[in-house]
Protein backbone atom coordinates (compact mmCIF):
# COMPACT_ATOMS: atom_id res chain seq x y z
CA UNK A 1 0.00 0.00 0.00
CA UNK A 2 2.83 2.35 0.82
CA UNK A 3 4.52 1.64 -2.50
CA UNK A 4 1.28 2.16 -4.38
CA UNK A 5 0.71 5.50 -2.64
CA UNK A 6 4.22 6.57 -3.48
CA UNK A 7 3.76 5.70 -7.13
CA UNK A 8 0.47 7.55 -7.22
CA UNK A 9 2.07 10.68 -5.76
CA UNK A 10 4.94 10.50 -8.23
CA UNK A 11 2.48 10.10 -11.07
CA UNK A 12 0.51 13.16 -9.90
CA UNK A 13 3.68 15.27 -9.74
CA UNK A 14 4.65 14.23 -13.23
CA UNK A 15 1.17 15.08 -14.43
CA UNK A 16 1.18 18.52 -12.76
CA UNK A 17 4.61 19.26 -14.20
CA UNK A 18 3.58 18.26 -17.65
CA UNK A 19 0.42 20.31 -17.37
CA UNK A 20 2.45 23.34 -16.22
CA UNK A 21 4.92 22.94 -19.09
CA UNK A 22 2.10 22.87 -21.58
CA UNK A 23 0.72 26.20 -20.36
CA UNK A 24 1.85 29.33 -22.20
CA UNK A 25 3.40 32.06 -20.02
CA UNK A 26 1.76 35.46 -20.19
CA UNK A 27 4.17 37.84 -21.95
CA UNK A 28 2.69 40.86 -20.17
CA UNK A 29 3.45 39.28 -16.81
CA UNK A 30 7.02 38.62 -17.94
CA UNK A 31 7.41 42.23 -19.07
CA UNK A 32 5.99 43.45 -15.78
CA UNK A 33 8.40 41.30 -13.79
CA UNK A 34 11.29 42.46 -15.94
CA UNK A 35 10.33 46.14 -15.51
CA UNK A 36 10.13 45.67 -11.75
CA UNK A 37 13.62 44.23 -11.71
CA UNK A 38 14.78 47.07 -13.93
CA UNK A 39 13.03 49.79 -11.95
CA UNK A 40 10.45 52.39 -12.85
CA UNK A 41 11.11 54.85 -15.66
CA UNK A 42 10.32 57.60 -13.18
CA UNK A 43 13.57 56.89 -11.35
CA UNK A 44 15.94 58.29 -14.02
CA UNK A 45 13.64 61.27 -14.46
CA UNK A 46 13.84 61.91 -10.73
CA UNK A 47 17.65 61.61 -10.83
CA UNK A 48 17.84 64.14 -13.67
CA UNK A 49 15.52 66.59 -11.88
CA UNK A 50 17.58 66.40 -8.69
CA UNK A 51 20.83 66.91 -10.64
CA UNK A 52 19.37 69.88 -12.52
CA UNK A 53 18.06 71.47 -9.33
CA UNK A 54 21.37 71.07 -7.51
CA UNK A 55 23.38 72.52 -10.40
CA UNK A 56 20.99 75.50 -10.67
CA UNK A 57 21.32 76.26 -6.93
CA UNK A 58 25.11 76.18 -7.05
CA UNK A 59 25.04 78.28 -10.22
CA UNK A 60 22.93 80.92 -8.44
CA UNK A 61 25.59 81.05 -5.70
CA UNK A 62 28.50 81.74 -8.05
CA UNK A 63 28.78 85.38 -6.94
CA UNK A 64 28.77 84.44 -3.25
CA UNK A 65 31.32 81.68 -3.78
CA UNK A 66 33.55 84.00 -5.80
CA UNK A 67 33.44 86.51 -2.95
CA UNK A 68 34.43 83.82 -0.45
CA UNK A 69 37.59 83.05 -2.46
CA UNK A 70 38.47 86.74 -2.99
CA UNK A 71 41.12 88.60 -1.01
CA UNK A 72 40.38 89.46 2.61
CA UNK A 73 42.47 92.63 2.27
CA UNK A 74 40.11 95.54 1.55
CA UNK A 75 40.56 97.61 -1.59
CA UNK A 76 41.02 101.23 -0.51
CA UNK A 77 38.40 103.39 -2.24
CA UNK A 78 38.84 106.53 -0.15
CA UNK A 79 36.30 109.30 0.41
CA UNK A 80 33.35 109.50 -1.99
CA UNK A 81 33.19 113.26 -1.36
CA UNK A 82 36.35 113.57 -3.48
CA UNK A 83 34.72 111.99 -6.54
CA UNK A 84 33.20 115.24 -7.98
CA UNK A 85 36.59 116.99 -7.89
CA UNK A 86 38.20 114.09 -9.74
CA UNK A 87 35.48 114.20 -12.40
CA UNK A 88 35.98 117.93 -12.79
CA UNK A 89 39.62 117.30 -13.64
CA UNK A 90 38.81 114.38 -15.96
CA UNK A 91 35.23 114.10 -17.32
CA UNK A 92 35.87 110.46 -18.24
CA UNK A 93 36.97 109.50 -14.75
CA UNK A 94 35.01 106.71 -13.07
CA UNK A 95 35.48 105.36 -9.55
CA UNK A 96 37.43 102.11 -9.41
CA UNK A 97 35.05 100.19 -7.19
CA UNK A 98 35.49 96.47 -7.95
CA UNK A 99 32.35 94.37 -8.12
CA UNK A 100 31.97 91.64 -5.49
CA UNK A 101 35.12 92.58 -3.60
CA UNK A 102 35.96 93.57 -0.05
CA UNK A 103 36.52 97.35 0.01
CA UNK A 104 37.17 100.16 2.46
CA UNK A 105 35.21 103.36 1.87
CA UNK A 106 34.13 106.57 3.61
CA UNK A 107 31.96 109.62 3.08
CA UNK A 108 29.04 111.76 4.24
CA UNK A 109 25.67 109.96 4.50
CA UNK A 110 22.50 111.34 2.89
CA UNK A 111 19.12 110.13 1.59
CA UNK A 112 18.49 107.51 4.21
CA UNK A 113 16.24 104.47 4.09
CA UNK A 114 15.70 101.48 6.33
CA UNK A 115 14.17 98.03 6.51
CA UNK A 116 13.55 95.71 9.43
CA UNK A 117 17.12 94.42 9.36
CA UNK A 118 19.19 97.12 7.67
CA UNK A 119 19.74 100.85 7.33
CA UNK A 120 20.69 102.37 3.97
CA UNK A 121 22.08 105.72 2.91
CA UNK A 122 23.76 107.34 -0.05
CA UNK A 123 27.22 108.86 0.24
CA UNK A 124 27.50 112.47 -0.92
CA UNK A 125 29.49 112.79 -4.14
CA UNK A 126 28.32 109.76 -6.15
CA UNK A 127 25.77 106.99 -6.36
CA UNK A 128 27.40 104.86 -3.71
CA UNK A 129 25.00 103.37 -1.18
CA UNK A 130 25.79 101.79 2.15
CA UNK A 131 23.98 98.95 3.89
CA UNK A 132 24.45 98.80 7.66
CA UNK A 133 22.87 96.16 9.93
CA UNK A 134 20.44 97.67 12.41
CA UNK A 135 21.47 97.41 16.04
CA UNK A 136 19.10 96.32 18.77
CA UNK A 137 19.47 99.69 20.46
CA UNK A 138 18.43 101.57 17.31
CA UNK A 139 15.92 104.31 17.81
CA UNK A 140 12.32 103.99 16.74
CA UNK A 141 11.15 104.93 13.25
CA UNK A 142 9.47 108.05 14.66
CA UNK A 143 12.73 109.20 16.27
CA UNK A 144 14.67 108.53 13.07
CA UNK A 145 12.12 110.42 11.00
CA UNK A 146 12.26 113.37 13.38
CA UNK A 147 16.05 113.47 13.26
CA UNK A 148 16.01 113.25 9.48
CA UNK A 149 13.79 116.33 9.35
CA UNK A 150 16.26 118.17 11.58
CA UNK A 151 19.15 117.03 9.40
CA UNK A 152 21.16 115.77 12.37
CA UNK A 153 21.98 112.28 11.09
CA UNK A 154 23.17 113.33 7.65
CA UNK A 155 25.98 115.41 9.13
CA UNK A 156 27.71 112.33 10.54
CA UNK A 157 30.70 110.82 8.75
CA UNK A 158 30.86 107.19 7.70
CA UNK A 159 33.96 105.01 7.61
CA UNK A 160 33.73 101.30 7.08
CA UNK A 161 34.49 98.21 5.03
CA UNK A 162 32.35 95.62 3.34
CA UNK A 163 31.34 93.83 0.18
CA UNK A 164 30.96 96.14 -2.83
CA UNK A 165 28.34 95.27 -5.44
CA UNK A 166 27.65 96.92 -8.79
CA UNK A 167 23.84 97.01 -8.80
CA UNK A 168 23.58 96.77 -12.58
CA UNK A 169 25.37 93.38 -12.41
CA UNK A 170 22.83 91.95 -9.96
CA UNK A 171 19.52 93.15 -11.48
CA UNK A 172 17.48 90.57 -9.60
CA UNK A 173 18.58 91.69 -6.15
CA UNK A 174 17.63 94.63 -3.92
CA UNK A 175 14.38 95.28 -5.74
CA UNK A 176 12.85 96.82 -2.62
CA UNK A 177 15.72 99.28 -2.26
CA UNK A 178 15.57 100.18 -5.95
CA UNK A 179 11.83 100.83 -5.82
CA UNK A 180 12.12 102.92 -2.65
CA UNK A 181 14.79 105.23 -4.03
CA UNK A 182 12.91 105.61 -7.29
CA UNK A 183 9.65 106.54 -5.54
CA UNK A 184 11.22 108.67 -2.80
CA UNK A 185 14.17 110.30 -4.59
CA UNK A 186 13.35 109.67 -8.28
CA UNK A 187 16.59 107.68 -8.69
CA UNK A 188 16.44 105.16 -11.51
CA UNK A 189 19.14 102.52 -11.04
CA UNK A 190 20.47 100.81 -14.17
CA UNK A 191 19.13 97.27 -14.40
CA UNK A 192 15.96 98.14 -12.53
CA UNK A 193 12.71 96.78 -13.95
CA UNK A 194 10.22 99.64 -13.71
CA UNK A 195 6.45 99.13 -14.03
CA UNK A 196 5.12 100.00 -17.48
CA UNK A 197 3.57 103.30 -16.39
CA UNK A 198 6.69 104.49 -14.57
CA UNK A 199 8.94 103.33 -17.39
CA UNK A 200 7.02 105.40 -19.93
CA UNK A 201 7.12 108.41 -17.60
CA UNK A 202 10.89 108.09 -17.25
CA UNK A 203 11.30 107.85 -21.04
CA UNK A 204 9.06 110.87 -21.58
CA UNK A 205 11.06 113.04 -19.17
CA UNK A 206 14.38 111.78 -20.52
CA UNK A 207 15.52 110.47 -17.13
CA UNK A 208 18.52 108.22 -17.58
CA UNK A 209 19.43 105.39 -15.27
CA UNK A 210 22.46 105.75 -13.01
CA UNK A 211 25.21 103.26 -12.29
CA UNK A 212 25.14 102.65 -8.57
CA UNK A 213 27.20 100.70 -6.08
CA UNK A 214 26.10 99.15 -2.82
CA UNK A 215 28.49 98.29 -0.01
CA UNK A 216 27.31 95.63 2.44
CA UNK A 217 29.24 96.68 5.52
CA UNK A 218 30.55 94.17 8.06
CA UNK A 219 30.49 91.41 5.43
CA UNK A 220 33.92 89.82 4.97
CA UNK A 221 34.78 87.11 2.42
CA UNK A 222 35.13 84.56 5.22
CA UNK A 223 31.54 85.25 6.29
CA UNK A 224 30.36 83.39 3.18
CA UNK A 225 31.79 80.07 4.37
CA UNK A 226 28.37 78.48 4.66
CA UNK A 227 27.82 78.92 0.90
CA UNK A 228 30.88 76.74 0.37
CA UNK A 229 29.70 74.10 2.86
CA UNK A 230 26.20 73.90 1.41
CA UNK A 231 27.58 73.83 -2.14
CA UNK A 232 29.83 70.94 -1.15
CA UNK A 233 26.94 68.97 0.33
CA UNK A 234 24.77 69.64 -2.72
CA UNK A 235 27.68 68.66 -4.97
CA UNK A 236 28.03 65.31 -3.19
CA UNK A 237 24.30 64.69 -3.59
CA UNK A 238 24.57 65.54 -7.29
CA UNK A 239 27.42 63.02 -7.74
CA UNK A 240 25.38 60.38 -5.91
CA UNK A 241 22.44 60.90 -8.26
CA UNK A 242 24.78 60.83 -11.27
CA UNK A 243 26.06 57.44 -10.09
CA UNK A 244 22.53 56.14 -9.59
CA UNK A 245 21.57 57.37 -13.06
CA UNK A 246 24.63 55.69 -14.57
CA UNK A 247 23.75 52.39 -12.90
CA UNK A 248 20.17 52.59 -14.14
CA UNK A 249 21.31 53.24 -17.72
CA UNK A 250 23.86 50.41 -17.48
CA UNK A 251 21.24 47.95 -16.25
CA UNK A 252 18.81 49.12 -18.91
CA UNK A 253 21.34 48.54 -21.68
CA UNK A 254 22.14 45.05 -20.38
CA UNK A 255 18.48 44.11 -20.35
Amino acid sequence: MVEESHNTKEHDEQYDSAEFDDEELDEELLDLASSRRQGSLLRPILFIVVIWFGVSVISDWQTQLAYFFSSSEPVEIGSVTDFPAKRAQDPNWEPEIPHNRYVSIEGVPSKRAQSKRYKFFKLVGDHVYIEVPRDIEDKTELELEFQNEKGEIDRTYFEGAGRALHLSKIPGQYQGLRSYYYQRYNTNFCGMQLPEKERRAAEATGDECVDAYLVETQVKPSDHWWYLVLSGLIGLFILLNVWWLFRWIRDFVRK
